[in-house]
């Protein structure tokens, strides 16, 4: 065996702000009050003066008779003594925290500016949307792309939002508007009058509302690997050509085909012929193709999944073994379920969509991945238990724009 692969699933391990860090509440704190304690970061060889804080907001806005709950806020401020428009940092998402960066990433921008991040409400904060139901279905299903393995995970979507809603916690209120309602609380209760905005993956999505719903509010927006309307859902038809994509330049280079001449072929190939196991190990191929879709997102694990694949079809399956391993271990515990399925689901599920036919390749001619990704991927009952007015005005089925009426 030429090659053994420790496949983990494509999280870098951020810097993370403890929680003691931020200051408690006032006892009768008021809707769109904020406290703060100083402190410091230390960033590499440096230490920069830091404002931990929590702010009180509405869990919905516009109901008077709302809830309050507290959210944790970051400033870490500039060495320059005038420093231009702060940056505000919207991570990726959602079901994940926006307060854990690579600080060392940002350093760089505090030579002139403030660095500011704001919690998710659903994951950061007084209440996290968890769903251990939801967790425990993702484990507990063996062939976790069939369609009893759907239902019984929407299930156990229903299940948790019941179990939320027992517990006084509001679904509605955990929405991307009053995500972006919360960063405007922020520079607002700091005394900024512009931001800019620096994002990636499900925060390009919460910067392009925020700039749509408060343009005045912004001075520039950078937004990284771009989440546009509608695309919290994967297309299978989208996947298959990204693969043919890969192929087609694999296929330009000599020093690879090589090594195998039809890189599609090869995982064409292996995701219809996988073996169940290595030595004692099992291997389960929809966990398999799981995770394999997984790694494609970024481009150095890409590389490691093209290599099992290779190692496979020449006999040597203990990358896939190790993929299939990973999933027990990161996937039912990777995000805060409840909070995706808020922003995520009730955002862009398209009801009249059949995702389990997506998600099983042979439904879809000369297809080989086929839709694996679970995190959309429920029957109807989840979506009714989290569909949110709020975020469901915010579903467009036109790329690119939303109309202003839905901006109010």
């Amino acid at each position: 065996m030429k090659h053994i692969i420790l496949f983990i699933l494509p999280f870098v391990l951020w810097g993370c702000t403890k929680k003691d860090n931020f200051p408690d509440p006032a006892p009768h704190a008021k809707a769109e009050s904020l406290i703060t304690k100083a402190g410091m970061l230390e960033i590499g060889s440096e230490n920069f003066n830091t404002d931990y804080g929590t702010i009180t907001v509405p869990e919905i806005r516009s109901k008077p008779s709302s809830a309050l709950i507290h959210i944790p806020f970051l400033r870490i401020h500039s060495s320059s003594e005038f420093p231009a428009e702060p940056i505000f940092g919207l991570a990726g998402g959602p079901g994940a925290s926006n307060m854990s960066w690579d600080w060392n990433k940002v350093q760089g921008f505090l030579t002139d500016r403030d660095f500011v991040l704001v919690g998710y409400r659903g994951v950061d904060g007084s209440i996290r949307l968890d769903c251990p139901e939801v967790s425990k279905a993702f484990k507990n299903n063996k062939d976790i792309l069939s369609e009893p393995a759907m239902k019984s995970i929407g299930n156990a979507w229903s299940i948790s939002a019941e179990r939320l809603k027992m517990k006084g916690i509001d679904l509605n209120g955990y929405t991307i508007l009053q995500t972006v309602d919360d960063n405007e609380s922020v520079r607002k209760g700091l005394g900024y009058r512009q931001i800019n905005l620096l994002s990636e993956s499900y925060g390009t999505r919460v910067a392009y509302l925020y700039t749509l719903k408060y343009p005045e509010s912004i001075n520039r927006s950078a937004l990284i690997c771009v989440n546009p309307p509608g695309r919290f859902v994967w297309d299978a038809r989208t996947i298959d050509s990204q693969l043919k994509q890969y192929s087609a330049l694999w296929a330009k280079d000599s020093s690879l085909t090589g090594r195998n001449p039809d890189l599609y072929a090869c995982i064409h190939n292996v995701l219809n012929a996988m073996p169940k196991k290595w030595f004692m190990f099992p291997i389960n191929p929809e966990k398999v193709r799981i995770v394999t879709h997984a790694l494609l997102f970024n481009r150095t694990t890409a590389v490691k999944v093209i290599d099992a694949y290779m190692d496979a079809e020449r006999g040597d399956p203990g990358g896939l073994a190790l993929m299939s391993l990973a999933y027990d271990f990161v996937v039912p515990s990777m995000s805060i379920w409840g909070d995706l399925a808020s922003k995520a689901v009730s955002a862009d599920f398209n009801t009249n969509g059949n995702y389990c036919v997506d998600t099983d390749a042979s439904g879809l001619p000369n297809h080989c991945m086929g839709f694996p990704c679970l995190y959309s991927v429920t029957d109807d009952c989840c979506y009714r238990r989290f569909h949110l007015a709020g975020t469901k005005d915010l579903q467009t089925k036109k790329a690119g724009f939303l109309k202003a009426s839905y901006i109010r």
